[in-house]
């Protein structure tokens, strides 16, 4: 069964209600292919391997968090290099591409965020920027909380522990939020922040403000939401997904 790619677009845009963001990537369609499409890959990030097997795939839409196109960046004086080769699969092959940032890490039900929330048991939470600040069922061993990260998020994450031993508050953000963030955590009584990313600064004043820091990296905190969103685009539209992971240590 194929659906028409505007179809998809138009409901994704109210689904993961775009305009409501204030964004620096481009969301939504990026790069054009055909007009109906028949199968889904989604990815973490735009780049050729997964162009590539998007390709043998026969996919006829790539759906991914990061994209190729942000509006901080200048506008390309010349098509070259690494760019021409990412764009020159897609176009050979006919290929969408489009890009969901911001709202897919906040979204309620397919967010990144939301399904970082249900890994470790914040059950009672409410919106802190993009992401959740929750508290636990009950006070939460940091140890335990390590445990689950290691498992089920990333392997090795990077974590220091300033905080107390025992966890009953926790902000979840994906990907890199920046130090004020973090301030506003505590403010609103966080002893715990799980991200994806922290930036050189950031430890002395996670240190300073007494919490406990845990980066799980930005790749693999951002890959829930884009599994949860092929997930149900397919069977939104009965048509068949499938997650290509090109592993990302950062």
């Amino acid at each position: 069964m194929a659906v028409q790619r505007d179809t998809i677009i138009e409901y994704l845009a109210q689904f993961l209600a775009v305009e409501n963001f204030v964004d620096y990537c481009i969301n939504g369609l990026q790069v054009e292919g055909k007009e109906r499409v028949s199968s889904i890959v989604t990815g973490v990030s735009a780049n050729k391997s997964l162009f590539l097997q998007a390709r043998e795939s026969s996919a006829d839409m790539i759906i991914v968090h990061h994209g190729l196109f942000w509006k901080r960046d200048p506008i390309p004086m010349a098509l070259v290099g690494v760019l021409r080769a990412r764009l020159a699969v897609l176009i050979k092959n006919d290929i969408n591409l489009c890009a969901y940032h911001l709202p897919l890490d906040a979204h309620p039900a397919v967010g990144n965020n939301h399904h970082l929330c249900q890994t470790l048991g914040v059950t009672t939470r409410t919106s802190f920027d993009v992401g959740f600040i929750g508290n636990f069922e009950k006070s939460t061993p940091l140890e335990e909380i390590i445990k689950i990260v290691t498992t089920a998020v990333h392997p090795q994450p990077t974590t220091f522990l300033f905080g107390p031993q025992n966890s009953t508050r926790i902000a979840i953000i994906s990907g890199s939020p920046d130090s004020t963030t973090l301030v506003e955590a505590v403010q609103q009584g966080a002893d715990t922040f799980l991200c994806g990313g922290i930036q050189e600064q950031t430890v002395y004043l996670a240190q300073e403000l007494a919490v406990n820091y845990i980066n799980a990296g930005h790749y693999n905190t951002e890959m829930f939401g884009i599994k949860a969103l092929g997930e149900h685009i397919s069977q939104k539209f009965l048509i068949p997904h499938r997650f290509i992971d090109v592993p990302n240590p950062i």
